[in-house]
């Protein structure tokens, strides 16, 4: 997911679409169970 911004900003004719796809149905699901296991484990430390 580390650099997709750039990817799509500046070689958007270039996009292989699984990646996206990847990215979007993988790391992103992922990315949102870390950060909610994050903001619980914070707000327990009060």
């Amino acid at each position: 997911m580390f650099g997709l911004r750039n990817l799509l900003a500046h070689t958007y004719f270039d996009v292989d679409e699984a990646q996206i796809f990847n990215t979007c149905h993988h790391d992103i699901p992922e990315l949102v169970t870390t950060v909610q296991k994050m903001i619980q484990d914070s707000q327990g430390q009060d």
